[in-house]
Order: C-alpha cells, then structure tokens, then sequence
C-alpha cells in the first residue's frame, strides 16, 4: 500500500466519522427539543439555570425535563465539535 492510498483511506475514514458526528448533532437536538417540551408541559413558567429551564422537584417528569435538556445540549455541542475536528483532518489528507 502506497502512502497516497493511506492517506485517501484516512481521508474516507475521516469523512464517514464526520457523518457520524452529524448523526451526533441531530440527536443532540431530537434531546433538547424533548427535553424543552417536557419542561413546557410539566410547568407553565420554568425557572431557569443560565438558559436551562426546569421545574422544582414536583415528580420525575421534572427531573426528566431537566436531563434531556442538558444532555441534548452537550451532545449537540460535541457533535459540532467533532465536525469541526474531522472535517479539518479530512481537509489536511486530502491536501497531501
């Protein structure tokens, strides 16, 4: 195997972990948005932790609302991350 044929291989295997990263991001959002609803439903006026709403202990719906926001938003966060950073590395193959 060539060095050129390993570098498009780890360009392509750079390129498939980049879709995985947005198939990332949108379970980020599917979270948030779950998380955001059920915040919505279980309580008409939130209180807010910086821009996570959530409600005071009255069950574990609550509790559920509050999770689902905050990790819908760091996956939503890390997949944006990794696109960055694999789509960089496929860049730096594909240049050499």
């Amino acid at each position: 195997m060539s060095m050129e044929d390993w570098m498009h291989r780890k360009a392509e295997e750079n390129a498939h972990n980049e879709i995985l990263a947005f198939l990332m991001t949108i379970l980020g959002v599917n979270l948030l948005m779950g998380g955001l609803i059920v915040v919505i439903l279980v309580a008409k006026e939130p209180n807010w932790l910086l821009i996570f709403p959530y409600v005071t202990p009255q069950g574990s719906s609550a509790y559920i609302g509050l999770i689902l926001t905050i990790a819908g938003f760091f996956t939503l966060s890390a997949g944006f991350i990794l696109i960055i950073h694999y789509d960089r590395k496929r860049r730096w193959y594909i240049k050499k």
